[in-house]
């Protein structure tokens, strides 16, 4: 495998890995404000 494949797929990784930060992050909010309702 080519150094250039390894970073696209480290690439891709991350955007994943972040993606699935920001709906956690955002899942957090939402019951955060519907416990405060």
């Amino acid at each position: 495998m080519s150094g250039k494949q390894t970073k696209m797929i480290t690439k891709q990784t991350y955007m994943i890995l972040k993606q699935t930060y920001l709906i956690k992050v955002q899942t957090f909010l939402i019951c955060i404000s519907l416990k405060t309702i």
